[in-house]
């Protein structure tokens, strides 16, 4: 149910191209989820103690917006994390299902990439999930909890700077298969690089978004 709120929540962030000080209303949000308005709450909460959201009396909650600053910050701790969680990747033993896993996120990117022209706002999810299952390599109980707001400054608020939204997401496909290649390759060296190489660029993705 957990998931299934932040993705609605997620999607409806995006078509609303939410902007600071966007209100929000849980009992609208509980009903257009179809789920209850404590599922909606809890999940609001969650975000309340990175200062996303604000609560406020008599008035709902109110969205605060992303920061350069805020953004920078919580990048450092995805490219410590994700860079740990690459090189875990790469050593594991053949038999990990992850293998498996991966190679066929592999075959999706190929598949968005030959059909991006009409489907490059698929990207979001298939970003979400790859960048998941690198993570799931190396799990961390409080990395696991915070990933909730990695996703939601990651992987839909750069997609708000819509004009040239088509093109950044080839990149990191392409980006994305090379990263996935120097895994398969074993070769640590390879490795930190493809994954340095794409984090840069999410980075600067990133800066550019919230820099307005």
């Amino acid at each position: 149910m957990a998931d299934q709120i932040e993705k609605r929540f997620m999607e409806w962030m995006l078509r609303g191209d939410a902007r600071a000080g966007t209100a929000i209303n849980e009992l609208d949000l509980a009903r257009q989820f179809g789920v209850a308005t404590t599922g909606i709450r809890e999940f609001l909460n969650r975000f309340q103690r990175f200062g996303l959201i604000e609560k406020r009396p008599n008035a709902g909650w109110v969205f605060q917006g992303f920061t350069p600053s805020f953004a920078l910050d919580l990048f450092e701790i995805r490219e410590m994390f994700e860079l740990r969680s690459a090189m875990t990747f790469a050593a594991l033993p053949a038999s990990s299902p992850l293998w498996r896993k991966i190679d066929a996120l592999r075959e999706e990117h190929v598949a968005l990439l030959q059909e991006i022209e009409l489907r490059y706002h698929d990207f979001s999810d298939l970003d979400s999930r790859f960048h998941r299952l690198i993570n799931a390599a190396g799990p961390n109980r409080f990395i696991d909890g915070f990933y909730d707001v990695i996703t939601l400054i990651f992987h839909y608020h750069y997609q708000w700077r819509k004009h040239d939204e088509r093109q950044r997401n080839e990149v990191a496909i392409r980006e994305h298969l090379a990263y996935i290649d120097a895994l398969f390759s074993r070769d640590t060296s390879r490795v930190e690089l493809a994954c340095r190489v794409h984090l840069a660029s999410a980075k600067q993705t990133l800066i550019r978004s919230t820099s307005g």
